[in-house]
């Protein structure tokens, strides 16, 4: 394997080759950030990622009542009188916590899984429509048994 040193300024850091795939990515993303200074992950909502930075810098995260009721699709439901009673206000928070889940995954933060892991499976085992919303889920199959893994689910 060759090694290299990459000195840029007073800092220098240890390099090894990547594969074609990996190049062919990083390149891409690198060169879009060298010239904007801006880091784009389009993959996630700016709400999923503040909760991801609220982890990583406080050890744990938080999903208030306003985050939920802000991911809740009004285009289809109305903002309910009561948000913690809506069914809606239920299936959107544990489609939060499974997607925080993911992008512990996505960003490989073990920690935030594990977390997020145990944050849905207390919102599930409280809800009311459990298997109602399991049976409509979008999310894949394999996402949902390894968060429900160990989850009492009636």
């Amino acid at each position: 394997m060759e090694v290299s040193l990459l000195q840029m300024n007073r800092n220098a850091d240890f390099t090894a080759p990547r594969t074609r795939e990996e190049r062919a990515i990083l390149g891409r993303t690198l060169k879009t950030e060298g010239v904007t200074q801006e880091i784009s992950i389009d993959h996630f909502k700016p709400l999923h990622i503040e909760k991801m930075l609220q982890y990583l810098y406080m050890g744990d995260y938080t999903v208030e009542i306003d985050d939920v009721i802000n991911a809740m699709d009004h285009t289809t439901s109305s903002i309910p009188l009561s948000p913690m009673q809506s069914a809606d206000y239920e299936e959107c928070l544990v489609a939060l916590r499974a997607r925080i889940y993911d992008l512990g995954d996505y960003f490989q933060i073990d920690a935030l899984k594990v977390t997020a892991k145990r944050q849905f499976q207390i919102t599930l085992e409280r809800g009311k429509r459990r298997k109602h919303w399991l049976r409509s889920s979008k999310w894949s199959t394999t996402l949902l048994r390894s968060l429900t893994r160990g989850c009492e689910i009636s």
